[in-house]
């Protein structure tokens, strides 16, 4: 590789809303934002909450929340020396850094709309993050809540444990809650793997969507005969990478529930969909 950039890694990103979502007529409440540059590679997925009565429009927190959480790191990396990114990335103060401007924003936004402000920052503003950095030096990821991130076909999954059968959410910073009575380090965005870049071949981060695949990759495709298949698809497929549209259209298939009408037999046989919950994800891979 290049000392200077990470010219020889492609990515590629695909959101979808999931077929429950569909079903009950809510909006795709996950997120996603990727800043590819030839220096560097930062990328975050959020999944909203998604309850249609404590949190009914999370979706607005969630797209606040990547774009702000990537537009930070990013400014971070382009005002400073290269030298020092890798001490900066692995700092416990740059990450709570990122994650006081997040919520500096989220709170001018809540602020903003008026209103009973808890209400308004749990109704707009609950969501996790999964996010991933490529430098030349480092490959690092970092999280707060749950959700997915893969390196070298390996799967670490990110699963806090819930208080009153609540995840954690970065908003709950803001707000009186038992979570953050109880456990505060829960809400902090962190540092969960660092690597150095020249041992790194794929990457991968998610929401928790991802589970209606990882749950049985023998499972048919609607419609067809095709197994599933697991999350390696993501990266081991070229075409993902060489057609934006290839990957999108991957969800989106694995998440349409499919009716096949058997004439002879008079009836139709349901083939229900693989992806049932709103999913997210940033993949990559060397070339």
């Amino acid at each position: 590789m290049k000392e200077e950039d990470v010219s020889q890694f492609m990515f590629s990103s695909g959101i979808v809303i999931g077929a429950d979502h569909v079903a009950t007529k809510k909006n795709c409440q996950d997120a996603l934002k990727m800043l590819q540059k030839p220096e560097f590679l930062v990328a975050f997925v959020a999944d909203g909450c998604g309850d249609a009565i404590y949190s009914p429009y999370s979706e607005m927190g969630s797209r606040q929340g990547v774009t702000t959480a990537v537009n930070y790191v990013a400014a971070k990396l382009e005002t400073t020396s290269k030298w020092r990114w890798n001490s900066t990335l692995q700092s416990t103060g740059f990450w709570g850094d990122v994650q006081r401007h997040s919520l500096e924003k989220m709170d001018d936004a809540a602020r903003g709309m008026g209103g009973n402000y808890k209400q308004v920052v749990i109704s707009h503003f609950l969501f996790t993050l999964v996010g991933m950095v490529v430098t030349p030096d480092i490959t690092l990821f970092v999280s707060l809540g749950d959700g997915y991130y893969f390196l070298n076909g390996e799967m670490y999954e990110v699963r806090p444990n819930p208080v009153d059968n609540m995840p954690p959410y970065l908003a709950f910073n803001l707000v009186e809650t038992s979570l953050r009575k109880m456990s505060p380090e829960e809400l902090k965005l962190s540092v969960k793997k660092v690597v150095p870049t020249r041992s790194v071949e794929s990457v991968m981060i998610s929401t928790d969507g991802l589970g209606g695949i990882l749950s049985d990759s023998k499972k048919r495709v609607p419609g067809t005969n095709t197994e599933v298949g697991g999350p390696e698809q993501f990266w081991n497929e070229k075409d993902y990478f060489d057609n934006t549209f290839s990957l999108g259209w991957r969800l989106n298939q694995l998440a349409t529930e499919k009716k096949i009408i058997k004439w002879d037999e008079k009836r139709a046989e349901v083939h229900p969909a693989i992806i049932t919950d709103d999913l997210a994800l940033v993949v990559g891979r060397r070339y």
